[in-house]
Order: C-alpha cells, then structure tokens, then sequence
C-alpha cells in the first residue's frame, strides 16, 4: 500500500522490511518491535535518508518512546489507532507519542464517513482509507486481496509522507508534517457522533506557505547581511576621514561687505 507499483501510493520509494518474531497466536514482545525500531535508526544513519516508519499492530509505551527518539532524529513515524471502536487517546500505550513529527491514523470507508471499527480522538489527527482496500496478498505472488483496518490506512499516510520527501528531499519532519496536515482536507467526513479531528489526508504536493516562508525567511537573513555588511564598510571608511577644525577655521576669509551707493538719480 505504501509503494506497490500497481496498488500503491509512491512507487518509487525503498522499501526495508524488518521481520518482528511473533508466537503462534500472533502475538510479539515490545522489546521486540522496539529493536526493529533501532534497526531503522542504524539504516537512516548509514544510509543519511529520509525514513518513514509503518506501524500496523498494536502499540506499547516502551515502542512509542522508541519512535520519539527515531522522529528526534528526522523520521516520521505512522501508526495505525486500532480498530476497536474507542478513544485511542485513553489508551496510555499511545499518548507519549509525538505528534508533532507523526501520525496516529484512523480508518474511513468510501462514503468518507469514519470507519465502523476505527479508534478516534484527539490523538488521531489523521484519517485515511482503511475499509475495502485492494493490496498484495501475502500468501500469493500473483493475487491482490481486499482487508480493512486502520492497519490499511496508516500505510496509506506513510504512501503520502514519502511522496513528499520525494518531491523535498532537504525538508525536515516537522516542515513535512506541517504541510501534509494544511493540505489535508477539512470538515470532509461524517463523525458519527463521534468527536474527531476532521482531517482526510490528500497527496497534494503544491507546499502551503509553510514552505514561501522558510524561504522568505532565508531571504530576509540574507538581506539583513547584505545590509550589515554595507553599513560596516561605510562607517569604516568614513572613520578614516580626518578633520582638523582649527586649520579649516584658518583658512576662513572674511570680506568686506559690500556698499551699495544711490546717486542723485536714484540709482
């Protein structure tokens, strides 16, 4: 979903798989998932990438605070926020999450309406198709199958995060993330009753004026120097300029003024 070439959202993107040991009932130890986790960081160093992290399964406190300290150091992670029909924010496992440098993504359907199975809440600022998704199947080396689940969706956020590095590779993640969420749009899906943060992602590449700014701002500094760097060589040379008052006085002369005489004609 996030960079198959038939079913995916940007194809172009590498793609590193990092297999988690699960026992029989599906299950994984977070020490676990917070190595796979540390496996990326070494990846990013060595490589000197942007990396984004997809994380479709269930989260732990000890994997959320690995993902801060990926994020710190220029990733982006998506985690999907569950299918149980809950706040995830009440969930402690998800609420040391940054969320200024990823996502917590919710599930919708074709409607736009919010999937009947996703999480929600104020931690979930995104939310993204995640019922009836057509992907690979991971039995088969030829078929695609249809699944639902915010495990679908979080992929589908990941797709647009490296779409964006794609097009920006020199932006950090908070410029990336601040863009995709202007970008996304507003007030779209129907709540049902449910309180949300209405935000549908969309793969819009024009930046906002998050990014006219950043190079307004760089612009601005380099103006300012330029400046600087004039008024510092005027004054400069103006301090080489040496004036004697007393000589200048000197050499002063005063006339005499003037007489004007009016004859007997008036002239």
């Amino acid at each position: 979903t996030i960079a198959g070439k038939n079913v995916g959202v940007a194809y172009r993107s590498t793609i590193y798989s990092v297999k988690i040991s699960m026992n029989p009932e599906g299950h994984a130890y977070c020490s676990d998932m917070a190595r796979a986790v540390d496996i990326v960081i070494e990846n990013m160093k060595k490589t000197g990438k942007n990396s984004v992290i997809n994380l479709s399964y269930g989260m732990c406190r000890t994997v959320s605070l690995k993902l801060n300290q990926f994020m710190s150091l220029g990733g982006i992670a998506n985690v999907a926020a569950g299918n149980d029909n809950t706040d995830s924010c009440s969930y402690g496992e998800y609420i040391d999450f940054d969320l200024d440098k990823g996502f917590i993504v919710g599930s919708t359907n074709r409607y736009d309406d919010i999937s009947s199975f996703s999480n929600y809440g104020s931690c979930v600022e995104m939310y993204a198709p995640g019922s009836h998704i057509l992907s690979l199947d991971s039995t088969s080396e030829t078929q695609c199958v249809y699944m639902s689940g915010t495990s679908m969706a979080s992929p589908m956020v990941a797709g647009v995060v490296s779409a964006y590095w794609s097009e920006y590779s020199d932006l950090s993640n908070d410029i990336i993330i601040s863009n995709i969420k202007l970008n996304s749009i507003k007030n779209k899906l129907n709540p049902k009753n449910k309180i949300i943060n209405n935000n549908l992602i969309s793969l819009n590449l024009n930046f906002t004026l998050k990014k006219k700014r950043y190079y307004l701002i760089i612009a601005l500094i380099v103006f300012l120097i330029i400046i600087c760097l004039f008024l510092y060589f005027c004054l400069k040379s103006l301090s080489k300029v040496k004036i004697n008052p007393i000589k200048d006085i000197e050499r002063i002369e005063y006339l005499p003024s003037p007489v004007v005489r009016i004859n007997d004609e008036g002239i």
